[in-house]
């Protein structure tokens, strides 16, 4: 009896083995593919700077609340500076840094607003918040001015600064969308 028992046992073994020998291999799903691009430059600079281009949202902003020669919806955004090395670099250790908007679509005289894409005619204005005062929109060719300075210690500052829309021009605030590309060059001295 114990001979019957081994056999059936060795013989359900071996049926076991063999229908999983045969079993079909189940197919791969995908799940999918895509791209990380990875940017970066490698800069002479006494700082990082962490996040190289943010982005300032108006949201929704009614046109009668924009009027000329005043400054509306206050949108604050900063410059992280990160890893500083302020001494060493030249003579004499850095304390500050001077901040150069510039602006290629501004056409007017005023060179404290951004010019914005679209036909909403608002301009935007942008505080130094350490100073309180407005800084000048630059192109390369310009001085830059004393304003444009903020003062900066430790190894992680934070350059702050509030935007703000205004009316742009003599022409009344129109409904549309608008945008505006601002590029900044940081200068320590």
């Amino acid at each position: 009896m114990r001979n019957k028992i081994l056999s059936a046992m060795v013989a359900a073994g071996m049926m076991m083995y063999g229908a999983s020998a045969f079993a079909e291999s189940l197919p791969s799903v995908s799940g999918g593919s895509g791209t990380i691009n990875f940017t970066g430059t490698i800069q002479n600079g006494a700082c990082d700077i962490l996040i190289p281009n943010p982005t300032v949202n108006f949201g929704q902003v009614s046109a009668h609340s924009v009027k000329p020669d005043a400054e509306s919806h206050p949108q604050h955004f900063s410059i992280q500076l990160s890893d500083c090395q302020l001494t060493g670099l030249t003579t004499s250790p850095i304390t500050k840094v001077s901040v150069v908007f510039g602006d290629s679509h501004h056409v007017g005289t005023n060179n404290k607003i951004i010019g914005t894409v679209g036909d909403t005619h608002v301009g935007i204005k942008i505080k130094n918040d350490v100073s309180g005062k407005f800084l000048d929109v630059m192109n390369a060719a310009d001085t830059q001015p004393a304003d444009n300075d903020i003062p900066i210690s430790g190894t992680d500052p934070f350059l702050s600064f509030t935007a703000y829309l205004t009316q742009d021009g003599g022409t009344a605030v129109a409904p549309g969308a608008f945008s505006a590309a601002a590029t900044y060059t940081l200068t320590y001295s």
